[in-house]
């Protein structure tokens, strides 16, 4: 309960965030949803960080996922929520939900997803414990720790990609 009256508000905010970045620039009406993602500032932030991803099997949209991620780990969840919502079952008896859609965008493969949780894993926790950090031990010591924690888990989510990929 504590941690939810602490981190609820930043969190709320921040998914407010995401959603706002996600829907503008207003798309042309005649535009799907999807590209219409792909145009939004979310989108221009995914596509810039894309090649830094590349490597891991992951895509733009997992890409700013991730970036999401920094302000706190739940919003990675909430920004592909929002990156993937809506969409219509491939038959009435499939249940629509996150689930569901990922599977069948064809974005994830095993080896990718192996890899996207792996990296969010390792990557440094999220901007309150760097602030934490920076308050007990300085900026030096909040640098070295994002830059540390995000090159491991680049890393170690590199190897587990190629690794699933061969076994697979």
């Amino acid at each position: 309960a504590l941690y939810l009256r602490m981190m609820g508000g930043m969190m709320l905010i921040a998914s407010a965030i995401v959603w706002f970045f996600s829907s503008y620039p207003r798309p042309e009406a005649a535009e799907p949803r999807a590209d219409a993602y792909a145009s939004s500032y979310l989108g221009q932030v995914g596509k810039a960080c894309e090649p830094v991803f590349e490597p891991l099997g992951l895509n733009w949209k997992a890409a700013v996922a991730l970036v999401s991620g920094v302000a706190a780990k739940e919003i990675v969840v909430s920004t592909i929520g929002v990156l993937y919502a809506g969409g219509d079952p491939q038959s009435p008896d499939e249940i629509d939900n996150l689930a569901v859609r990922l599977r069948t965008s064809g974005d994830f493969t095993r080896a990718s997803a192996v890899a996207f949780l792996v990296f969010m894993l390792i990557y440094f926790p999220c901007l309150a414990t760097v602030a934490a950090i920076r308050h007990e031990a300085g900026w030096r010591w909040a640098a070295a720790s994002i830059v540390y924690n995000t090159l491991l888990a680049w890393i170690v989510a590199f190897v587990a990609y190629h690794f699933t990929a061969w076994l697979l």
